[in-house]
């Protein structure tokens, strides 16, 4: 085939076009019909969204598709208007990313916790930045102080109304603090309900003291609960018994 014949070949050659599909010569720079470039294409790295699977440019800072965050930029305000949005307090967005409800935070529950939301896909560099700015003291992980502090909220999580008629508590119970789906699961599975008096007897099971009661503990105080008041009703027959 000849030199002629090679140039002929090349220029008849065609492509379709990304946008709007019309067939193009495939030396275009840019599409006759839909008038879109192609000039610097080549240049430009692609890379996959996490969440929506989007072909988007790698250096994005977000998906203009799904809107997903990529990077650590404005992720604090990310994370409060989720909260804002569904209504959620500190506490309950601890207890949702708290997987193994042992009470702290890890780096992967956090990253799975953003992802769920729909906040931000983070690569591990990322992840590694906000655990910095969460951790105060340094142990990689995130306790329910550490994050209440980082998202600006009192730790009660949504404010209470200055002229509220409700009785006072300890300062100590104000600052209990639980994932309310886990207390609810726990107190209905050992028959509890009443809970204002339940959290008061749970506080004594809050064993690393840290101020949020996690799934085990407030497991223990479940049990430590019915065997205390199975032991009050024992006693109460055996009263009525005497009395007879």
């Amino acid at each position: 085939m000849t030199e002629d014949e090679v140039d002929s070949i090349e220029d008849n050659a065609t492509a379709q076009c990304g946008a709007c599909k019309a067939v193009i010569p495939a030396n275009s720079d840019k599409c006759p019909e839909c008038n879109v470039s192609f000039s610097g294409l080549e240049d430009l790295g692609m890379g996959e969204c996490g969440a929506c699977q989007a072909i988007i440019p790698i250096d994005s800072k977000s998906c203009p598709e799904c809107k997903i965050a990529f990077v650590l930029d404005d992720l604090i305000n990310n994370v409060n208007s989720w909260m804002t949005s569904d209504g959620l307090t500190v506490s309950d967005v601890f207890g949702k990313w708290d997987a193994n409800s042992d009470g702290v935070l890890s780096a992967s529950e956090i990253r799975d916790g953003l992802l769920e939301a729909n906040i931000a896909v983070l690569p591990t560099d990322e992840i590694d930045r906000f655990m910095h700015q969460l951790d105060l003291n340094h142990d990689d992980e995130i306790t329910f102080p550490e994050l209440s502090a980082a998202l600006l909220l009192p730790m009660g999580g949504v404010a209470e109304d200055e002229d509220s008629d409700d009785d006072v508590v300890s300062e100590e119970e104000k600052n209990a603090r639980y994932s309310e789906n886990v207390l609810n699961r726990i107190m209905k599975k050992h028959g509890i309900d009443d809970e204002e008096a339940f959290l008061k007897f749970a506080l004594s099971m809050d064993e690393d003291e840290n101020s949020y009661l996690n799934e085990s503990e407030l497991k223990n105080a479940a049990d430590a609960w019915n065997l205390e008041h199975s032991d009050e009703g024992d006693d109460e027959d055996e009263s009525d018994d005497e009395d007879e």
